[in-house]
């Protein structure tokens, strides 16, 4: 009775949307990070991870192997990297990549410099944020990140085909356009 632009019907439907968005986002991060799903893994060890930032760190070498391995293997040129905020985050001050831009006026390696050192289209380059609840019901809460500390080099075709190559379709029925209904 205090408010008359909070309609319950339209905020519940939004929130049960992002938690439904929120779980696929979720299954998507286990089956592109679960090295059993694609062949040609590569897991660095701790003195040539990203994360401990050494001499022996060298990402843009590491995908651009990525990209030699996939276009070898499978005839396409990767266009699309996931990877979580961890991830992100360690790569824009990962001195591989600022040495390559440090006379060029950027603080850091963002999405645009990312693109263009690991050439990946800078709009197919996507970084998860989500965290995801791992504790037990009624227990204490134990957020963790969905998207974990790995990343993902790969090719996604431009729009679905039944004889197109690509990984990571994810395929919904929609009823005139909209691939939601709500039913009261």
């Amino acid at each position: 009775e205090n408010s008359d632009s909070i309609n319950l019907d339209i905020k519940t439907t939004e929130f049960l949307t992002d938690k439904i968005l929120q779980n696929c986002e979720n299954q998507a991060s286990v089956v592109m990070f679960t090295t059993s799903s694609w062949g040609g893994n590569a897991t660095l060890v701790s003195t040539t991870s990203w994360r401990v930032n050494t001499t022996g760190s060298v990402p843009v070498q590491n995908l651009l192997s990525g990209t030699s391995y996939i276009v070898k293997n499978a005839g396409v040129r990767p266009n699309t990297i996931a990877m979580g905020i961890d991830v992100y985050d360690a790569l824009k001050l990962n001195t591989d990549l600022t040495n390559r831009i440090q006379y060029v006026g950027y603080a850091f390696a963002g999405k645009d410099i990312m693109a263009s050192l690991f050439d990946i289209p800078q709009n197919r380059i996507f970084v998860g944020e989500s965290m995801v609840d791992t504790g037990q019901e009624g227990i204490a809460v134990s957020l963790t990140t969905m998207w974990g500390v790995d990343l993902w080099l790969g090719y996604m075709a431009p729009s679905p085909s039944i004889k197109t190559l690509s990984a990571a379709y994810v395929f919904r029925h929609s009823m005139d356009g909209n691939p939601y209904r709500t039913k009261k």
